[in-house]
């Protein structure tokens, strides 16, 4: 764990596209948090709780994960 703020604890997303897709979705418990180019960074502050995190590909390819912030 942690003694840095909430504020100050960031996770990094970055994502590849294996099709030629020039644009990334990200989607954080069901609302769209970025766009962005595949291999680009966008950083997610951090909240205590349970979070659902999906990137999409304008193809429609897609990945998610489900995971707790204590």
């Amino acid at each position: 764990t942690s003694d840095l703020p909430y504020d100050f604890q960031k996770i990094p997303l970055r994502a590849n596209a294996a099709h030629s897709s020039s644009e990334l979705v990200w989607l954080y418990n069901g609302e769209i948090i970025a766009r962005t180019k595949p291999g680009e960074t966008y950083y997610l502050q951090m909240t205590k709780g349970e979070h659902q995190l999906m990137v999409i590909d304008q193809h429609g390819s897609s990945d998610k994960i489900v995971y707790t912030v204590h």
